[in-house]
């Protein structure tokens, strides 16, 4: 049998500033050896990284590549004032725009990718009118950056599934079609029924074998009382570690009593929750959902796209956001604001995911100049390496 082709990064420094160079062996897709010093063989692909910085793949856990417009001109913005009016304002546009489109996506993908990140969890938008042309879009992305960059399907009923007559059959579909989880949108604030609605994402979860992940935006009482019954039932149809709440403004509004209480709902139904760091939004308590142990990962949401000009599709720089907006600046809270942005998504998307950067693991990081991880977060440096599965997938002159 051929052996498994071999790469050799050498003079890298691992996570903490106190670590002294190392090098990293890869055969295949997987870290076989770290070690002061491994020997070249012939054959071995070997890239010297002079001392940089090497830090485990970004994880986007929240986006939507199919409305992305980049690689097109500027598009002025047209501004809404609610979450309905910003959805009539995006199907007025989309088709005009030519969205959803590979060339579009392919060019964020692109992106991403050059910037660190290995994974991502893409909200892809089904409704009566663009069917499943965006599910059929990111799946020939998919196909086409498959060594690139690992992306994972949502089926986002952004119009709702109560008003939308054969969206759930749709939503059904786009399983077939590789979908991994079934999306909702605020079941009481979209569609008025949150009882319901939950009745109908949680019936196709359990009839295809797909996981849950519900936009949430509801404020206050309103979207506290809607993750209880998230939460209620994921317990009841036995989901534990399948359903994910994005968003979740809800549990930065109320106050500390009832917050403890939600963490601990999450905790005790194992629902975890994506942030995005949205605006003027409350964050959400990081640190209480560490300590209950509720995983906690981070997304983009929008990236230059009819809802928002902004966003260049940097999960480091989202790291960055994240610990600004709630404060944390010792360096072990900059370490778990990387893990929010990065190995907390790979879990998200493969529960038995392995420590990053150890023997064993699979071979997915990028390489900064930078001194630990509070400078890279800090200053957000130049990407001058990227490593997916094994393989080099982007790479900069190193300074």
């Amino acid at each position: 049998m051929p052996t498994e082709a071999r790469l050799l990064i050498k003079d890298v420094r691992l996570a903490r500033a106190s670590e002294s160079a190392r090098d990293i062996l890869i055969e295949g897709s997987r870290i076989v050896e770290i070690a002061p010093a491994i020997e070249q063989l012939p054959g071995d692909q070997v890239e010297n990284l002079n001392g940089a910085l090497i830090l485990p793949g970004l994880v986007d856990a929240h986006c939507h590549l199919d409305k992305t417009l980049m690689g097109q001109p500027w598009h002025s913005h047209v501004p809404g004032s609610s979450v309905a009016e910003r959805v009539r304002i995006d199907h007025e546009l989309r088709g005009g725009l030519g969205m959803p489109s590979v060339e579009n996506t392919s060019a964020l993908v692109k992106q991403i990718v050059g910037l660190g990140t290995t994974a991502v969890r893409t909200h892809t938008e089904i409704d009566s009118e663009v069917g499943l042309k965006g599910v059929e879009v990111i799946a020939e992305v998919t196909e086409r950056f498959a060594e690139s960059l690992s992306i994972e399907q949502v089926a986002f009923p952004q119009s709702g599934i109560l008003s939308e007559p054969g969206i759930e059959s749709l939503l059904e579909e786009a399983v077939s079609l590789g979908a991994r989880a079934i999306g909702g949108i605020d079941p009481a604030g979209a569609e008025r029924d949150p009882v319901e609605h939950l009745n109908r994402v949680f019936g196709l979860a359990v009839k295809t074998g797909a996981a849950v992940d519900i936009h949430l935006h509801d404020p206050g009482e309103l979207g506290a009382w809607e993750i209880d019954l998230i939460c209620e039932r994921t317990r009841v149809e036995g989901l534990s570690g399948k359903v994910n709440i994005s968003h979740a403004l809800a549990l930065g509004q109320v106050n500390e009593s009832r917050q403890r209480q939600l963490i601990d709902m999450l905790a005790m139904s194992g629902v975890s929750m994506t942030t995005c760091i949205l605006h003027n939004d409350a964050p959400p308590p990081v640190r209480a959902l560490g300590e209950a142990g509720v995983l906690l990962t981070a997304g983009n949401d929008s990236i230059r796209n009819t809802w928002s000009p902004f966003g260049t599709g940097d999960m480091l720089e989202r790291a960055w956001l994240l610990a600004v907006r709630v404060v944390m600046r010792t360096d072990e809270e900059l370490e778990q604001a990387l893990n929010i942005a990065s190995f907390n998504g790979h879990r998200l998307l493969n529960p038995d995911a392995k420590l990053p950067l150890e023997v064993g693991s699979t071979a997915d990081f990028f390489a900064v100049n930078a001194l630990n991880i509070g400078d890279a977060i800090a200053r957000r440096p130049p990407r001058t390496l990227v490593v997916k599965h094994g393989k080099v997938v982007a790479q900069q002159p190193h300074s």
